[in-house]
């Protein structure tokens, strides 16, 4: 992961400045609709591409629904379902 664009770097600065968990979620709450727009794609994170790519190599016809359960912006399961298709 390379930092390129001078707000996402701006944006991994403050968040090494946080303290509390309240910080925490008021700090993230702050740009979290922008997270994969500016935050993801200008520091090159490509771990959802990478998730996503993973399962379409190695899925079968049937392998559905696929759900994607933990903490983020769905990004991988978007990826995986531009994949798979819409059913």
């Amino acid at each position: 992961m390379v930092a390129n664009d001078p707000k996402a770097q701006k944006l991994l600065e403050g968040a090494y400045k946080l303290s509390t968990p309240e910080d925490n979620v008021t700090y993230y709450q702050s740009f979290a609709p922008e997270y994969d727009d500016v935050f993801a794609k200008g520091m090159g994170y490509v771990y959802p591409k990478a998730v996503a790519d993973t399962y379409l190599e190695t899925c079968r016809e049937g392998d559905v629904p696929i759900a994607d359960i933990g903490c983020g912006t769905g990004a991988s399961a978007l990826r995986a379902a531009q994949g798979v298709g819409p059913d």
